[in-house]
């Protein structure tokens, strides 16, 4: 009898805390953890960075803010509430802080989080993005009539 009526209890409580398994896809999943870890990064490195860099640095900080954003509005979409996605966050930290700061193996890694940032980031001048390809690589002989069409 007394389970019944613990049981009994219980269940609003559960009802009202929305008790229930919620899921989100794994690149959702990978964008919130990748999102913290530059976070982590970009906090720890600001003040290495020479500040002829900082702009392009600031570039960073920004689109990785744009893709904790996306992630967070993924959530919410996916039934979380505000307050479980920063309680998620919250222990993100604690997970991706070691991974950031020691190398320590983290759940996803340089090569899983970079590319995430790429659609956060301005497209470089053409002029620059040329430039560094022309130096490295030899002058292609028919450049000149290639010009020409």
């Amino acid at each position: 009898m007394h389970k019944l009526i613990l049981a009994l209890a219980i269940l609003p409580a559960l009802a009202a805390t929305g008790a229930r398994a919620q899921t989100v896809a794994v690149d959702v999943s990978e964008a919130l953890w990748c999102s913290e870890a530059f976070t982590v990064l970009f906090a720890n490195e600001k003040s290495a960075v020479p500040a002829e860099q900082m702009d392009q640095f600031n570039l960073y900080v920004a689109a990785a803010g744009k893709l904790m954003d996306k992630a967070n509005q993924d959530y919410l979409a996916a039934g979380f509430t505000q307050d479980q996605i920063d309680k998620l966050k919250t222990d993100l930290v604690v997970e991706v802080t070691p991974a950031v700061t020691t190398g320590a193996q983290g759940k996803y890694g340089p090569d899983d989080c970079n590319p995430l940032l790429g659609p956060y980031l301005p497209t470089p001048p053409a002029s620059a993005s040329v430039a560094p390809e022309a130096s490295s690589a030899p002058a292609p002989a028919p450049a000149s009539s290639s010009s020409a069409q």
